[in-house]
């Protein structure tokens, strides 16, 4: 449900105003709390193009088509425990987390809550349900105070339209995804 958007040193994922690692991978241990670790936030009046050009998935867009879509770019400063969307909202386009992190929570047997994910900064989220136009399987919710960025799904429509890089860098992040869920469950199935 989330994708990593920018490497940083050791291999590890990393935007330029955070101070920690951000990992697809969250240690058991610290799933379940906030991340205690310090941040610094991203420069309050940056403007959306600077914050999306600081992401990998969009660093390859030439001028215009950062432009276009930093036009439709919609800044959501969440406090802590704020919802981004809920299960079986109809998906409205892609986030992106700035800063704090998101929780992804889903449904088990018998309709107990149960931690999916957790979004670090500079991972996007909700590219599934929008692409494939399918009600949000899970509850996303601000863990910490929280900065997301929202791109309507018809700006990240019309982009794909007209750049193919664009369309295979959001392949490439989808598909990584998928590749490290199958691992995870060998790895969980081989015990």
């Amino acid at each position: 449900f989330c994708q990593m958007i920018g490497r940083g040193s050791a291999g590890r994922w990393r935007l330029p105003w955070t101070t920690t690692d951000a990992t697809l991978t969250i240690p058991a241990s610290s799933r379940s709390r906030p991340d205690t670790e310090p941040r610094r936030r991203a420069p309050k009046g940056a403007p959306a193009s600077a914050l999306l050009k600081a992401l990998p998935l969009f660093k390859a867009l030439e001028e215009p088509a950062l432009a276009r879509l930093a036009a439709a770019t919609e800044r959501r400063v969440l406090p802590r425990g704020a919802r981004v969307f809920s299960r079986g909202d109809l998906p409205t386009g892609l986030y992106l987390l700035v800063y704090g992190q998101v929780r992804l929570l889903g449904r088990g047997r018998g309709g107990a809550v149960r931690l999916t994910g957790v979004v670090q900064p500079g991972q996007s989220f909700g590219e599934p349900g929008m692409v494939l136009e399918h009600p949000a399987p899970v509850d996303a919710e601000a863990a910490t105070d929280a900065l997301v960025l929202h791109l309507p799904k018809e700006a990240v429509f019309a982009e794909l339209d007209r750049n193919p890089r664009f369309a295979r860098r959001l392949i490439a992040g989808l598909s990584a995804r998928l590749e490290a869920l199958v691992l995870q469950q060998e790895s969980h199935e081989a015990g």
